[in-house]
């Protein structure tokens, strides 16, 4: 697929994606169930505009990021990207030169998925860490998965499992996963979350409705639920 509009200014823009510190809460606890040393090597796969990388810096780990959209590095200066065709082209960077790779919502819209995962399990050093997040069919078949007219192939809990074992990972761990900071540090309370989801709420951008900011991420967010996997090579 070759990316010839500006994907990233247009889906991603500031307006349509506000600027937060979701992705600072998100990386830290992710790395918070994996070992890590200072100056680690981290590949974003699908880095997009490029908030990951900053926060993975600002840990104080070495960053690199991978994305098809040409306009990528406009977004992510002064940080490390290449341009890559993860359906067709291998990454260009050396055998086990990565020691963690983070890729979210990006293995969704690949024709041949495998492909990344077996690049991944190339250029990750012995032992180390795939993190993947991407959308739950289950979560999103009613149609949110198909939002972003660039998605492609869609995954279970046991098909993104099958995928990454195929592509020579250990599974760590693989679950549902909710983008609500509140559920990661009080589990308990994704009983209340589940039971709130069944609530038919219209929110955006499902639908032309207007919630407050943080009513409409509750409710979005409690229906579209991803899936979360950890693997070491």
């Amino acid at each position: 697929m070759k990316m010839r509009f500006n994907y990233l200014s247009h889906i991603y823009s500031e307006k349509r994606r506000p600027n937060s510190d979701y992705p600072k809460k998100l990386a830290e606890h992710l790395l918070s169930h994996i070992e890590t040393k200072n100056k680690d090597i981290i590949l974003d796969i699908g880095c997009g505009r490029g908030d990951f990388l900053r926060v993975f810096f600002e840990l104080g780990f070495k960053v690199i990021g991978v994305d098809i959209a040409k306009d990528v590095k406009k977004f992510c200066y002064p940080h490390k990207v290449v341009i890559c065709d993860l359906d067709k082209k291998k990454i260009p960077l050396d055998d086990n030169s990565v020691d963690i790779i983070f890729t979210k919502s990006c293995i969704e819209h690949l024709y041949y998925p495998l492909n990344m995962i077996q690049e991944a399990n190339r250029v990750l050093k012995k032992n180390g860490y795939l993190i993947i997040l991407t959308p739950s069919w289950v979560h999103h078949k009613f149609g949110p998965f198909y939002l972003d007219f660039t998605h492609r192939t869609p995954f279970t809990l046991p098909s993104l499992r099958d995928i990454i074992e195929i592509g020579g990972f250990k599974t760590l761990t693989i679950k549902h996963f909710y983008q609500l900071p509140f559920v990661w540090k009080f589990p308990l309370s994704l009983i209340l979350v589940k039971l709130f989801s069944l609530i038919p709420l219209p929110y955006k951008p499902m639908n032309d409705f207007k919630w407050p900011p943080t009513i409409n991420k509750l409710i979005r967010f409690s229906k579209e639920a991803m899936i979360l996997s950890i693997a070491q090579k």
